[in-house]
């Protein structure tokens, strides 16, 4: 609607000639934002879960996800900052990736520990069943049993 001003008499007009009218906003991409949204807040769950229990395979999915977000919004700043380049775009991409470092850090650190915490596990069993095996070998020493 274009709007006409009569400043002579002071009486506002319309036109109606060149009303558009708009076709109803698609619905595809707030579906699709709300199965993401769901999906990764299942997989955030999955993470608490694999924190709280220590368990690695828990707490994979949800880095593997978000290294690869982390990715493709890399990728997506690098063309905004190349098509239109301005301080203030810098400035707000280097917060955001600033602020999802600062989120998937800790956790990568936790998962990290955790394996190392795992193969530390691990290796102390294998070492200790060889050496129970070695001793239950020797026919002088006494006997463990496993």
């Amino acid at each position: 609607m274009k709007l006409d001003n009569l400043s002579k008499h002071g009486i506002l007009t319309a036109n109606f000639n060149e009303y558009e009218q708009n076709p109803p906003p698609s619905l595809d991409v707030p579906i699709a934002v709300i199965v993401i949204s769901l999906i990764m807040i299942i997989i955030t769950g999955l993470m608490i879960l694999g924190i709280i229990k220590q368990r690695l395979l828990f707490i994979a999915p949800w880095l593997i996800i978000f290294s690869f977000g982390i990715i493709g919004e890399i990728i997506f700043f690098v063309h905004q900052l190349i098509s239109y380049f301005s301080l203030e775009l810098l400035l707000y991409i280097l917060c955001i990736i600033g602020i999802q470092i600062l989120i998937l850090s800790p956790v990568a650190f936790l998962f990290h520990d955790l394996r190392c915490k795992n193969r530390e596990k691990h290796f102390f069993e294998t070492n200790l069943k060889q050496e129970v095996q070695t001793i239950n070998s020797d026919p002088s020493a006494p006997k463990i049993y496993d």
